[in-house]
């Protein structure tokens, strides 16, 4: 989730690069050289910060195609798909995480590890920069073809439900996918918009760090 939060902040904040320079083309690239650099970190991690490292991260060709990219006074408006033919990651994993509005609480520590097969991410995204950068609406929508390996271990710390939960995935990766879309799009919503209306953009925290390397607003 702190990743997810660290790349809707670079692509909120790639639409004040736009208003500057109104090149739909160079706007694209500038969001893969924004990912590519993310990438990188996820690479290295960020210890201090709070973020892992997911070494290996093997993303062979991604691409973003850029659907709308409205201008309304200061409030801009961004509809695109991101596309990974093949994703391959594994990382170590330790973390507590409660949702209040559907009252989840997730914790575990282990492994974690897959290899996904066109996975894509479709968002809409709208954003003011007048005073600072604000999240005025977030929709994210997640896809999986398939999963050539996934891995999981120490959820809940329990193994014997961890196996399960790898068995039922493997089964069907893009249902149970599908199954959880709606679950993922509400708390990444709350999440992602809570967050970078309270501050979450300012200081030298994870995403401000994210923005200081891979984004430059100058």
């Amino acid at each position: 989730m702190r990743f997810l939060i660290g790349s809707v902040a670079i692509l909120a904040s790639c639409s004040a690069i736009f208003a500057v320079s109104p090149d739909t083309r160079a706007f694209e690239q500038q969001i893969s050289d924004a990912l590519e650099c993310v990438r990188d970190l996820l690479v290295s991690g960020l210890p201090d910060k709070g973020l892992p490292s997911f070494n290996p991260l093997e993303i062979p060709s991604s691409s973003v195609d850029l659907s709308v990219l409205g201008v309304d006074g200061l409030s801009y408006t961004i509809q695109l798909t991101l596309t990974f033919p093949l994703t391959s990651l594994k990382t170590k994993y330790d973390f507590d995480v409660s949702y209040s509005p559907s009252n989840s609480h997730i914790y575990g520590a282990g492994e974690f590890g897959l290899e996904a097969v066109n996975a894509a991410a479709d968002l809409d995204l709208t954003a003011t920069i007048l005073g600072g950068i604000a999240v005025n609406n977030f929709d994210l929508w997640i896809s999986l073809q398939g999963l050539n390996s996934f891995s999981l271990t120490g959820l809940y710390n329990d193994e014997e439900y961890s196996a399960k939960l790898v068995e039922a995935v493997l089964a069907d990766p893009s249902g149970v996918v599908a199954s959880y879309a709606q679950a993922i799009h509400d708390i990444a919503s709350d999440v992602v918009v809570g967050a970078v209306g309270s501050g979450a953009l300012e200081g030298d925290g994870l995403v401000s760090t994210i923005m200081d390397q891979c984004i430059n607003l100058k």
